[in-house]
């Protein structure tokens, strides 16, 4: 059997995602492939400390075929629009709680993982 490691990418630089960052770095079939933050000098910092690279954009993270996993630490209204977007571009996401802020939002995220196969 092969195995094979998956990349994960963490969108928001704050103090939690370096929390992350070493859960990810545990991890024997994973590494870290890129980080971003809407302040692109946390994030160059955050990949630099993390031996990774900075994203410019959320977009332009999601689009990487190096990233399989997106970890989302940012705030919380956030949360389920990253989701969304992170989901419709073929990516598993891990949310830091809460999943979203309305009802409405986390069935949305629900019914786009389950569409999407994540």
């Amino acid at each position: 059997m092969m195995h094979t490691r998956v990349g994960f990418g963490i969108v928001g630089c704050g103090s939690i995602s370096a929390i992350h960052a070493a859960a990810i770095a545990r991890l024997p079939q994973a590494y870290l492939a890129g980080m971003v933050d809407t302040n692109i000098a946390y994030a160059q910092a955050a990949a630099q400390r993390h031996g990774t690279r900075a994203s410019h954009t959320v977009e332009e993270l999601l689009a990487d075929k190096a990233v399989d996993i997106v970890s989302l630490c940012t705030p919380s209204g956030l949360h389920a629009q990253q989701a969304l977007q992170a989901l419709h571009a073929g990516k598993h996401v891990v949310v830091e709680k809460p999943l979203a802020l309305t009802l409405a939002d986390a069935d949305a995220v629900i019914e786009a993982a389950q569409r999407n196969g994540r």
